[in-house]
């Protein structure tokens, strides 16, 4: 019977933030099966990758959903200091790609620790903010915030990768303005990040992290148009190139003549509206509404300040993404590396993403108070 009680558990959970899920996965091994079969050679290392990685995933929202998320609010230093110390050996024992020491090779295995770190770095603020929220010194508790976060996105930009540095920053404002800190203090914070901005843009970036702010603000000019800005150029053509219905699965002259560049990854977006049209690509942002609207209302209806503010992180952490990626593909973002969740090839960011998954699904569960563990 015990059994049965807690297998009972899957018939509680909420079925329309899986199904989103489901077709958002779909609509990104249908793209990648696409790309690996479009060229002379056929090539789908990527997409079973994928699909592995799609595997492991689910048997991680079943463990995470089955676990009670509460468990983790003991574990908040524990994770934090995990992730830096992951963030700390990857830039000793790392391999570089492309400019970024940001993986370790196990064998055949590739895996990027920063992507792990992400919720980790959720459930360790979670605790935080949890176990401090009621203190009468409200800068104190900011201030700790900020030094975890601080900490955790310097190891980051050592890398250097400024993507999930923006991430990183974007989950720990998501989760700080949760608190309902004063409006005198949101100010002050955000001002602070302006200048922070300013000094890390004049002094810390690479020279062509700097050039991907400046094609950005001045795409126009030809001196990008066959370096930094190349990218965001084909980007914008293979958008335009599909038009309402697309080109077809396989048949996107952009992407598989090869003048997209990471179509698997940073510029899948571009190849969805490119092969599959406006239709397409709109069907892949109410997918993903649809996601942002189900976490605001499973952090809504959290029984306790841990679950809202793991709700509130991963929200933040899915926003952050999906906007500056799609903004990106369409000229609106500058080209800052980060992956599209779900749909860019990527096991790491795919695993993590799943782990968000089971850790809300988890939280809703708890709400219909199911105590299993």
């Amino acid at each position: 019977m015990r059994i049965l009680d807690r297998l009972s558990i899957f018939r509680r959970l909420d079925s329309i933030l899986l199904l989103a899920v489901f077709l958002l996965v779909a609509f990104g091994g249908a793209v990648l099966y696409s790309i690996g079969t479009s060229g002379e050679t056929v090539d789908l290392s990527r997409f079973t990758t994928q699909m592995i990685a799609v595997g492991l995933g689910c048997i991680i929202v079943v463990i995470l959903t089955l676990l009670d998320y509460r468990l983790f609010r003991n574990y908040g230093v524990v994770l934090y200091v995990a992730g830096l110390v992951l963030l700390g050996a990857v830039l000793v024992f790392g391999t570089t790609i492309r400019g970024t020491t940001g993986w370790f090779f196990i064998g055949p295995v590739q895996f990027q620790p920063v992507e792990l770190v992400k919720p980790m770095m959720i459930l360790a603020l979670a605790a935080y903010f949890t176990n401090h929220m009621n203190t009468h010194d409200s800068w104190r508790t900011i201030a700790g915030s900020a030094a975890m976060a601080l900490s955790t996105v310097t190891f980051v930009l050592l890398q250097p990768d400024l993507g999930s540095s923006l991430v990183l920053l974007a989950i720990w404002l998501g989760m700080l303005f949760a608190t309902r800190i004063r409006r005198s203090q949101i100010v002050v914070i955000l001002v602070a990040l302006v200048g922070v901005a300013v000094l890390g843009f004049l002094f810390f970036l690479k020279p062509y992290q700097r050039d991907r702010i400046l094609v950005f603000v001045d795409r126009d000019n030809p001196k990008y148009a066959l370096e930094e800005g190349y990218n965001i150029i084909q980007s914008i053509v293979a958008v335009g190139s599909g038009q309402w219905t697309g080109r077809g699965l396989g048949l996107g002259p952009q992407s598989h003549l090869n003048f997209l560049p990471e179509q698997e990854n940073d510029f899948i977006f571009a190849v969805i509206a490119e092969e599959l049209g406006f239709v397409g690509a709109m069907v892949v942002l109410g997918l993903f509404l649809i996601l942002q609207l189900r976490m605001v209302r499973i952090a809504k209806r959290a029984q306790d300040d841990f679950g809202l503010f793991v709700a509130w992180g991963i929200w933040a952490m899915f926003a952050v993404q999906v906007v500056i990626n799609i903004g990106m593909n369409v000229g609106l973002a500058p080209v800052t590396g980060i992956p599209l969740p779900f749909l860019s090839a990527g096991g790491s960011a795919l695993l993590a993403n799943m782990a968000s998954l089971g850790l809300l699904e988890s939280i809703i569960a708890r709400e219909r108070k199911l105590t299993f563990f």
